[in-house]
């Protein structure tokens, strides 16, 4: 549907998504068709805020925007709260690239409140419209970052536009903090390397990849989001939030020098890699001024912004792994979270890793197909995955912790984060695709039993579909007295538990999207209480 399009077709669209109950499991979809922006192709109300008629109808995450483009550009997204009869009070706003014409559909990361209203401004893009009857609506002149008296205008023409809303399964709980007070390093195993301890990390005179500072855990949580307060002294400095480790750690600057957002190929710990991609910091560096820097995973997505303290813009740079080959990720975000310091002046107020809730109804731990491994290149996305459609179920009440080439050896050492810090009534465990060695992958079962029990949860294991030891560690698993889910009956030719289909398989290891759901719905035969 690329290409300048009807009206007609882009109101078939929107009425279409809005009426689906399939494509966007677990999330809200918010259909407007506000004041449009175009008329039969000639600009109309260009450089104008215009508020969408109605306000947000619950609380959540906008995760993704639709619009049809006539002309590229840039347009921003600006959140409102209604303060009188004709009065808004400006929150924030974020700015997404129209970078094609035709339908765009836009990943963005916006919080909204119920009854928040959501403003659209742009220079220079236009956008095609339906006609509608008579409407109310708000609209004042200009780029709107302050409190305002909006003008009640009247019109009949209104742009395609739909949200995706996400209103279940946020980020909502914070595993490690520090405010740096004083000059001590918090707990939790703290490493601070070169950074001086003044009721704030305060940056030295010279940077580099090495001065860093970070709480040396192990997580592959496949949501979560590390954020800082970040005072910036030298409106040159540049910085960086990271995830620190051996392999796919992760690094996303904030250039003020050159006033650009960035993110790099997977980072191993010691120079910058290959940058994916960049944007503009459109917003002001202001000597002595804080902003709030936030690097966040959601499943494939990953996502750097700044936000103004003051004024409260936000710059958001986002980029989904599954859209790209695998050689092109932006890393995984595994490892330790912190900040990097390569120049300028900063002072680090405060540093946050925040998660899932702190009780959710499951864990799922496992190693590449937990984490999704082959769903990527525009083929599939994570939400195919057969753990993302258990979360979905569960609404969104589940934490989910894969990581690629994980043995069992390796999940015990995951489990100190990715799950102890957890008090689940479940945890699912799948692996041992990556084991070599039977005994030791039964030794090790047992040791994760017990790490499960101690917790106050119940262990489910699961058959790995995959593996030259698949067909006796599901004998295995077949005497213990916990439940089992037959992952190796899923994925066999007629589900005789030894023979791959071929058929649900990318590389004879990973599974396709039909194999995922293929173990999905194996889900809900061996644990039908998981979906009660």
């Amino acid at each position: 549907m690329n290409g300048v399009i009807s009206y007609q077709q882009a109101k078939n669209y929107t009425n279409q998504k809005a009426s689906s109950s399939i494509n966007y499991t677990n999330q809200s979809l918010v259909k407007y068709t506000s004041i449009g922006l175009v008329q039969d192709g000639t600009a109309v109300g260009v450089g104008i805020t215009r508020l969408l008629p109605s306000p947000m109808p619950k609380t959540g995450v906008l995760t993704k925007i639709s619009v049809f483009a006539k002309t590229t550009g840039t347009l921003k997204i600006k959140r409102f709260t209604r303060t009188g009869t004709d009065t808004f009070h400006f929150v924030e706003e974020i700015s997404v690239s129209v970078s094609q014409l035709g339908l765009n559909e836009i990943t963005i990361q916006l919080t909204v409140n119920k009854d928040d209203y959501i403003g659209l401004y742009s220079a220079d893009a236009q956008f095609t419209y339906v006609v509608s009857a008579t409407i109310n609506y708000y609209k004042l002149s200009g780029d709107i970052i302050t409190d305002s008296t909006l003008e009640l205008a009247i019109g009949t023409t209104r742009l395609c536009v739909l949200f995706v809303l996400q209103t279940q399964g946020t980020v909502t709980s914070t595993l490690l903090k520090s405010n740096f007070t004083g000059t001590l390093l918090p707990d939790n195993n703290f490493i601070n390397n070169g950074f001086t301890l003044n009721n704030g990390l305060q940056s030295p005179s010279v940077g580099g990849t090495g001065v860093t500072a970070y709480w040396e855990i192990y997580s592959t949580l496949d949501k979560h989001k590390l954020r800082s307060l970040v005072k910036i002294n030298d409106i040159a400095s540049i910085f960086s939030l990271i995830k620190k480790y051996t392999t796919h750690g992760a690094v996303g600057t904030v250039d003020c020098e050159n006033m650009k957002l960035r993110l790099y190929k997977a980072w191993s710990g010691g120079e910058l890699p290959v940058e994916v991609i960049n944007t503009d910091i459109t917003l002001d560096i202001v000597a002595g001024r804080s902003y709030l820097v936030v690097l966040e995973k959601n499943g494939s997505v990953h996502t750097l912004s700044i936000t103004d303290t003051t004024t409260l813009q936000t710059n958001l740079l986002t980029y989904d792994n599954s859209k790209v080959a695998y050689s092109m990720y932006a890393g995984k975000q595994w490892g330790s979270p912190g900040v990097m310091f390569l120049k300028g002046g900063i002072l680090v107020k405060k540093l946050e890793f925040v998660t899932s809730d702190a009780s959710p109804f499951c864990v799922i731990i496992g190693d590449s197909i937990t984490e999704g491994f082959g769903l990527d290149n525009n083929i599939a996305n994570y939400e195919d995955r057969w753990c993302a459609k258990l979360r979905a179920v569960m609404n969104g009440n589940c934490v989910i912790s894969g990581r690629g080439s994980a043995n069992s050896a390796d999940l015990i050492t995951r489990m100190a984060w990715d799950v102890n810090q957890y008090a689940p009534r479940y945890v699912i465990v799948l692996i041992g695709a990556n084991d070599s060695d039977l005994t030791t992958w039964q030794n090790n079962i047992n040791k994760i039993a017990s790490n499960i029990l101690s917790i106050g949860a119940e262990p489910i294991f699961c058959v790995p579909p995959s593996g030259d030891l698949r067909v006796e560690m599901g004998t295995y698993l077949r005497t213990l007295n916990y439940t089992v889910m037959g992952f190796d009956y899923a994925t066999t030719v007629n589900n005789d538990g030894v023979t791959l289909d071929a058929t649900l398989f990318s590389d004879g290891i990973h599974l396709n999207k039909i194999g995922h759901l293929k173990m999905f719905n194996q889900v809900k035969i061996d644990a039908p209480f998981l979906f009660d």
